[in-house]
């Protein structure tokens, strides 16, 4: 079996198991994002040599957050409507932060029997805010239907964009000279050509989107214009995003010497490899959905 052969199989299972649970089943993509947080911070505190016990603990600490915050979707007796709720959210997101730096800050003094603590505190809190908190806003916006289909269009946005930079830059680099290496130190086969190779088509499909009535999903008016710019411009803004946190993925697998996060699915390497550019999109489609809701009534 081919490596594209072997890539493309497992991604198809990978993305039907992610939309299917995301439309159809919260309580399987919870399931689905508890086992990514673990594998993933697991994959990010090999990679930074952190001690065992406190891999162990961070772990432990991250999957004790996710549930107490995602349980809060499943016990609301009030049902508040989309507006408030994601106000709710997003204040929930604040605490949940403040929280983190202070349990970290407990962490931290723990920590100091082990050589380098200040290393060793620092990565325990990247992890839990660039893997934890993207990962809790996947599961907060699968609670309604806006924010569902907000993280829906993300998830096809970054793979659309992956797909057609993948291929736009493996085109190029056949030219008799190549193409344009766009960061050589951090991800050598990633091209300029192959940046707007994959930005076109996302732009093109945040077209798409308002075209089939997605936009009135997230509280854009599927008969307006101006609704194909702007979906157009959000999906442009997140394919963007998708690129930055595939580079920041890049630079932590360069400075740690590997090629891929880990094993977690063949041909795609591990879960850092997998979700590196939702890590950082996710943050971003939330809180531009947040400006929507706000400012937004077109």
């Amino acid at each position: 079996m081919s490596e594209l052969t072997k890539r493309s199989i497992f991604g198809l299972i990978y993305g039907v198991a992610v939309i299917g649970s995301l439309l159809w089943c919260q309580y399987a993509f919870d399931a689905i994002m508890l086992v990514m947080i673990a594998m993933g911070i697991r994959e990010f505190l090999i990679l930074q040599n952190t001690p065992k016990k406190l891999k162990i603990t961070t772990i432990i600490i991250a999957v004790v957050l996710f549930v107490a915050i995602t349980i809060t979707k499943y016990v609301s007796i009030i049902e508040p409507k989309q507006t408030f709720r994601l106000i709710m959210d997003a204040g929930l997101i604040c605490l949940f932060i403040f929280v983190l730096l202070a349990i970290d800050f407990i962490y931290f003094i723990a920590t100091m029997k082990y050589d380098n603590p200040t290393k060793n505190w620092g990565d325990i809190l990247i992890s839990q805010l660039w893997i934890l908190l993207p990962f809790v806003l996947m599961s907060l916006c699968a609670y309604n239907e806006s924010s569902r289909y907000m993280l829906l269009m993300t998830f096809i946005t970054v793979w659309i964009n992956d797909t057609f930079a993948y291929f736009i830059g493996v085109l190029t680099a056949k030219r008799k000279n190549g193409n344009h290496k766009m960061a050589p130190r951090l991800s050598p086969k990633k091209s300029w050509e192959g940046l707007v190779g994959g930005l076109i088509p996302s732009m093109a499909l945040g077209c798409l989107f308002v075209a089939i009535g997605w936009g009135g999903k997230i509280e854009l008016n599927d008969e307006n214009t101006m609704s194909y710019v702007i979906m157009s411009g959000i999906t442009l803004l997140i394919a963007v995003m998708a690129v930055l946190g595939d580079l920041v993925e890049s630079a932590v697998k360069r400075a740690a010497g590997v090629k891929d996060s880990g094993v977690f699915l063949p041909g795609h390497g591990g879960v850092l490899d997998r979700f590196d550019s939702m890590l950082v999109a996710t943050p971003v489609s939330f809180g531009i959905l947040y400006l929507i809701y706000l400012f937004i009534n077109i």
